[in-house]
């Protein structure tokens, strides 16, 4: 909301187009325009689209199958918050550098990557992407972090604020084990507060159905987009 916004904010989005395999990412910071809150962007690009292959996330999906309740400052050993995680294939994390920029990064993978290691700790495998390493770089000057979970077919989010450091922990990666492959790194994440709770913009946008879904080609691919950026004037 506007009246929350500080201007000068850190401030990132990652968008989805149903049914396109790449995700735009965009950081900048908030401020205040009447009664709008406006990003000026400092950056935007593509993002690797391999989350999104590997979190198959325009698979068709029904309607969520897990009951639709809402927990208010719960833990990851709440039964519902518990069975959120665990159906989940695709999150968002987002972090600040020393200076103040904000980033936010998509991570996709198998659902169930997420792990919970008790009820305030959850870890999740870094995967091979587009070889970028803002979050890392992030958390060496300010470890607070925010992560937005979802369910492909439910409407509801699970947003975590906590802090997080990154593992290298032989045991620890060798249990974040998928499709064979042992992360190099894994990062773990402390929560201060854990919210299940639907989402009307997620509601509104209704992302996961199939009459939302664009067509294969509708849009041009990553690679004729920088061919074009390349060419440009």
């Amino acid at each position: 909301m506007p009246d929350a916004v500080s201007d000068g904010a850190p401030a990132g989005l990652v968008a989805l187009v149903s049914g396109y395999g790449e995700t735009l990412r965009v950081n900048g910071r908030l401020r205040r325009d009447g009664a709008d809150a406006v990003l000026d962007v400092d950056e935007a690009f593509l993002h690797c689209a391999r989350c999104i292959t590997r979190s198959k996330l325009w698979r068709d999906h029904g309607p969520s199958e897990l009951a639709p309740n809402t927990v208010a400052d719960g833990d990851f050993h709440h039964p519902d918050v518990q069975a959120f995680v665990a159906m989940s294939s695709f999150l968002t994390v987002s972090t600040t550098d020393g200076a103040g920029h904000g980033d936010v990064s998509p991570k996709g993978d198998e659902r169930g990557f997420v792990a919970a290691l008790g009820p305030r700790r959850i870890a999740l495998p870094d995967r091979p992407g587009n070889r970028r390493t803002d979050t890392f770089r992030n958390l060496l000057d300010n470890p607070a972090v925010a992560v937005t979970v979802l369910v492909p077919g439910d409407e509801r989010v699970l947003s975590v604020h906590g802090t997080a450091h990154v593992s290298a922990d032989p045991a620890l990666r060798a249990s974040l084990r998928a499709g064979g492959a042992v992360p190099d790194l894994a990062l773990v994440i402390d929560a201060d507060r854990v919210d299940l709770r639907r989402d009307p913009a997620l509601a509104a946008a209704r992302l996961w159905h199939a009459d939302r879904r664009i067509e294969k080609g509708t849009l041009p691919t990553a690679g004729q987009i920088w061919t074009d950026h390349v060419a440009a004037p």
